[in-house]
């Protein structure tokens, strides 16, 4: 199969180089920003020149840096590549004209064009207007969402960037495809019935050559409990918050948290004397420093509120695998994110006196926690080696390839 992924952003960079004089003609201009930086300087730009070509590949690894990018795109157009597929990055949906004779017609160069949750209004808009053009497309249009774009709760911070023609022009790129790919079985159940197409999960899962370290030992004296997450979780830390101010009194100087990427609200406090924050690093690194970190024991909160679970209940399982690729157990909210998955490592939690039995557990008994992390990893690499759930992602290209042929007039 020729895949494109649309990745949105790129044609707008590769404009500012184009004014530079640079025009990348090697795929691995992107792919690899730190040497394309090394490259350029060797070609005889002047040091301005150079600065502004930095800031343009820094904007980019800032935009390819994203865990949507790297779960969703990558790690998967990475290992269909290995299983001999031509995949691309397509930045902008093109067709030829009497103005542009030699520009590319996506929709005819590749078999399948995956739309990750593409959502540009103008886009949208453009695609619709043009439908004799659709109509006769040879690809197969894929949408990929890895959320519950229809249903971010206020509490988000992200809410209020699905407007409603935002989430119009979702629509619209939802209509024009032949079958739909996610995450989980929340967000297909919730797709399958808005579409009324072909919904296909595709889990996240973990690349074994890049998560190859286990835990690095801890050897400070104190029971490592991690988080790693950004901004968009603040709430899902009310009932840990409760749970944690019980930790520390039952086991002071017992254990450490660790915050990697940011400082959730409700326990910002409490962060100050019994966390250590790291900052964010950039995702090829990720895993890395995850394993430098040498947690013991990785969390996982999500809300229950009745506002907020609908849109927990549609997010991946991703904290737990990232817990078995490290060989640590993993304590999460009780909720169909994670315990449709079986408890084999992991510790599912309520209420704030669930996690605080749980954790005071983990911190208690280290042959427990060992051997919990021992079967957490036995059940990762299982259940989520991207060696194997690729072949998910070629049913789905199948599937919707058979979908396109149906509808074509």
């Amino acid at each position: 199969m020729k895949i494109a992924f649309i990745v949105r952003g790129r044609a707008t960079l590769e404009a500012r180089l184009k004014k530079i004089g640079l025009v990348p003609q090697d795929e691995n201009f992107w792919k690899y920003p730190e040497l394309a930086q090394v490259e350029v300087q060797k070609l005889g730009f002047s040091p301005k020149e150079c600065k502004q070509v930095a800031a343009i590949l820094g904007e980019w690894k800032h935009r390819r840096g994203s865990g949507t990018y790297w779960w969703r795109v990558q790690i998967p157009a990475e290992w269909l590549a290995k299983r001999g597929h031509e995949v691309a990055y397509v930045d902008t949906i093109t067709k030829p004209s009497k103005e542009h004779p030699d520009l590319p017609d996506t929709f005819n160069e590749y078999d399948v064009v995956v739309f990750q949750r593409l959502s540009q209004q103008d886009i949208a808009a453009a695609l619709t207007k043009d439908k004799a053009w659709l109509d006769g497309k040879k690809a197969c249009i894929v949408y990929e969402t890895d959320d519950l774009l229809h249903g971010v709760p206020l509490s988000n911070p992200t809410a209020d960037t699905y407007s409603e023609g935002v989430l119009n022009a979702i629509d619209l790129f939802l209509q024009q495809s032949h079958v739909l790919t996610v995450t989980c079985p929340g967000l297909r159940d919730y797709y399958a019935q808005r579409t009324g197409k072909s919904v296909f999960v595709c889990p996240n899962s973990i690349d074994y050559e890049r998560w190859a370290r286990p835990a690095a030992k801890n050897d400070t004296g104190k029971v490592r409990i991690l988080w790693a997450g950004s901004k968009t979780h603040d709430a899902d830390f009310r009932v840990f918050e409760i749970a944690l101010r019980k930790l520390i009194h039952t086991h002071r100087n017992k254990f450490r948290l660790v915050l990697f990427g940011s400082t959730p609200s409700p326990i910002a406090m409490l962060a100050k004397a019994h966390a250590d924050v790291i900052r964010s690093v950039d995702v090829e690194d990720y895993p890395q420093r995850l394993s430098e970190l040498a947690p013991d024991v990785c969390i996982a909160p999500l809300s229950l509120r009745a506002d907020e679970v609908n849109f927990n209940v549609c997010k991946s399982n991703i904290k737990r695998i990232e817990a078995g690729a490290l060989g640590v157990p993993a304590v999460t909210t009780d909720i169909a994110t994670y315990n449709l998955d079986a408890p084999e490592g992991a510790v599912y939690c309520k209420t704030a006196d669930d996690w605080h039995a749980a954790l005071a557990k983990m911190i208690d008994e280290p042959d427990y926690r060992r051997a919990m992390g021992a079967v957490n990893a036995a059940f990762t690499r299982r259940n989520y080696n991207i060696a194997e759930t690729i072949g998910r992602w070629e049913v789905a290209f199948e599937e919707g390839i058979k979908e396109a042929r149906k509808a074509k007039p």
